[in-house]
């Protein structure tokens, strides 16, 4: 299990003051499964309010509005999440099954049928074709039509733009990141494989190590689906004190960013940290572990400037006790 910040910066320029901007953002990270957000927010310049729901998808949409006039527009997501490796299955499906599956659930059916921006040429849906005839597993046959797909084109910016198609980029053999993923899904779904288009962020360093060991969360005051709590207790164990305090600075620094109210406390005399935003998180470390409460609450600053101490200093007499 790793814990990794991300900052996603993105923004415009005007050559004239833009009187208005309303906007739709997609750049904070889904919570769930594999992947744990402990925080994430976005800072918007100039200015603007904030409203953010769900989609279809389960994606994190926030919409805001700047109506100052402005030549320049920047906004900037920072987030911390905890990930962990996949599990490998223990066995995948067979073809005749995986006929059968697709048909069953309406998540594989949309990941099945094509769009106007995923539909194969015909060259791409005979490649597909070739090499599932090579009779391979599903799982192999994927993995082989993707790599045909990633090398036949070339990674170059400006040749296509946000509503080019499959079809376009396959004709230049020539796109970034989303016309590939285009061609690979048209060519995957050729074949009756399902393929969905996922957005995400590659570690820079394949080999980074944080040096976490272990970790424990509880949830207090659960919500009537138990996915969510009036306060989180997390307990994450690091291979030394060093690597312990290097997470605690991060998230400090990370709330610090967002604008967060930073205080420092202490509790049973270890040095903690309250940030309030959003509600309220403290952090603080203990040999080589870190303990983080924190709240969705928005309650008064002062009421969790002095309850989250006292909240650390319960939980930690527990936790040394065993």
């Amino acid at each position: 299990m790793s814990r990794i910040r991300i900052v996603h910066r993105t923004g415009f320029s005007y050559e004239e003051p833009a009187t208005a901007s309303y906007n739709e953002a997609r750049m904070l990270p889904h919570s769930g499964g594999e992947q744990f957000v402990l925080q994430a927010g976005l800072d918007i310049r100039p200015g603007a309010t904030q409203h953010s729901y769900l989609d279809y998808w389960g994606t994190r949409v926030s919409t805001f509005e700047v109506l100052t006039p402005h030549r320049e527009l920047s906004v900037t997501a920072t987030s911390l999440v905890e990930v962990r490796p996949s599990p490998v299955p223990r066995s995948e499906l067979s073809w005749d099954e995986l006929e059968v599956a697709a048909g069953s659930t309406i998540g594989l059916v949309e990941a099945s049928t094509f769009s106007d921006a995923t539909t194969p040429p015909a060259e791409v849906a005979e490649l597909a074709r070739e090499i599932a005839a090579e009779g391979a597993p599903v799982g192999e046959t994927a993995l082989e039509i993707s790599r045909a797909v990633g090398g036949a084109m070339e990674y170059v910016r400006g040749v296509t733009g946000v509503h080019s198609t499959a079809t376009e980029a396959w004709a230049e053999r020539k796109g970034v990141c989303q016309d590939i993923a285009h061609v690979a899904l048209g060519a995957l779904r050729s074949v009756g494989i399902p393929a969905r288009y996922v957005s995400g962020y590659l570690h820079p360093d394949p080999d980074a190590d944080i040096g976490q060991t272990g970790r424990v969360r509880c949830l207090y005051g659960l919500s009537p689906d138990k996915k969510s709590g009036q306060f989180s207790l997390a307990l994450t164990q690091y291979s030394d004190a060093a690597a312990a305090q290097k997470q605690v600075d991060v998230t400090v620094q990370n709330e610090t960013d967002n604008g967060a109210q930073i205080t420092p406390v202490t509790v049973n005399g270890y040095p903690a940290t309250v940030a309030l935003r959003d509600g309220g998180l403290i952090i603080m470390t203990y040999d080589n572990w870190t303990m983080a409460i924190a709240t969705p609450q928005a309650l008064d600053p002062a009421t969790l400037t002095a309850g989250l101490p006292k909240l650390a200093e319960a939980a930690l007499t527990r936790v040394l006790k065993t």
